[in-house]
């Protein structure tokens, strides 16, 4: 008895630790949040979710990571500047797709979140996003055209 539960405390320890310790995790909490504001239609608050996100990439644009996920990082970081430069919904909107491209291909490499992700496709603006939900919820088209789009493929965690 005792040998089991020293085995499930380090099993859930090993986990814990995983989950605090991964580096992409504030990164796609604040692309879902930024994902959010753009559904919402709301640029004040994309334009902060943006400077957040940005901030949350800085550790990974230090780290030593692979030459591909390094190339990725770098486009995230300047999709994200080139919508803090536009200043605009829309532009915030056409760098999102960019940032989500990025986010899409390091996810084949990388364990970014702890639950299913879904890459959702808008063929109205011919790009993808990822959601936390199978659920629609255009960040490209907000309430004009919420629910246009499908989900064309899940991510499970490794």
């Amino acid at each position: 008895m005792k040998t089991i539960i020293i085995l499930l405390t380090m099993l859930l320890s090993t986990q814990l630790i995983k989950s605090q310790t991964n580096p992409w995790k504030p990164v796609v909490q604040k692309y879902f949040e930024l994902e959010k504001a753009l559904v919402a239609s709301d640029s004040k608050t994309a334009a902060v979710k943006l400077t957040e996100l940005s901030k949350a990439m800085a550790p990974l644009t230090k780290a030593k990571v692979s030459k591909g996920t390094s190339k990725q990082v770098q486009g995230m970081q300047a999709a994200i500047n080139a919508s803090l430069q536009s200043n605009s919904l829309e532009g915030y909107r056409t760098q999102f797709s960019k940032l989500s491209n990025s986010l899409i291909a390091l996810s084949k490499d990388n364990n970014l979140w702890e639950d299913k992700l879904y890459v959702v496709y808008c063929p109205m603006k011919e790009a993808n996003w990822i959601s936390s939900t199978n659920e629609v919820a255009n960040p490209y088209y907000g309430k004009a055209m919420l629910s246009c789009g499908s989900v064309n493929a899940t991510i499970t965690p490794k």
